[in-house]
């Protein structure tokens, strides 16, 4: 019974985690693309594209 509860307590911290990384990542890869975007534009119609596609992309898999 207490393995259990283990479990779902370290899934919940795994989960959490994860969201911090993924979080961090996108931050930084925007702020990256942002950065080269001051000097050339097409780095911002390139973060645009991507995240429209990535946009759609969830609606896809959502069934939206």
């Amino acid at each position: 019974m207490c393995v259990g509860w283990g479990a779902r307590f370290g899934s919940a911290l795994f989960l959490i985690i994860q969201m911090i990384i993924l979080l961090d990542f996108t931050q930084s890869w925007n702020d990256a693309w942002v950065a080269n975007g001051e000097d050339d534009p097409r780095w911002l119609y390139g973060l645009l594209g991507l995240t429209v596609t990535a946009f759609l992309g969830v609606l896809g898999i959502s069934g939206a």
